[in-house]
């Protein structure tokens, strides 16, 4: 997903109406596990990511959707959960056009 973003591969509103989910993004870190040889991605317990995750699920979502794995696409709880995402998100734009 980030080295996604930082491709410009995926699109995103403008960062006028996107201002309150960004942190939400930068608040996730890479840091390099010795034990494991790896990147591990982390954040502070206190900080939030959820913009992060619905906008990967919505990506995992639209690819199984374009490769034909109907089981996903057709699913009522991973319609419910689209549906959900776009409602918060369409509100929180909402409440930060009006304040």
């Amino acid at each position: 997903m980030f080295t996604r973003i930082k491709r410009k591969l995926l699109l995103f509103p403008r960062v006028a109406d996107s201002r309150s989910f960004l942190d939400e993004f930068v608040c996730v870190v890479a840091v390099y596990d010795d034990e494991q040889r790896r990147i591990r991605y982390t954040k502070a317990e206190t900080q939030r990511d959820d913009a992060l995750h619905a906008t990967n699920y919505g990506r995992a979502c639209r690819v199984a959707n374009a490769e034909g794995r109907s089981q996903l696409r057709q699913s009522p709880i991973t319609r419910a959960l689209l549906v959900l995402i776009r409602v918060v998100i369409r509100s929180a734009l909402w409440l930060n056009l009006e304040h």
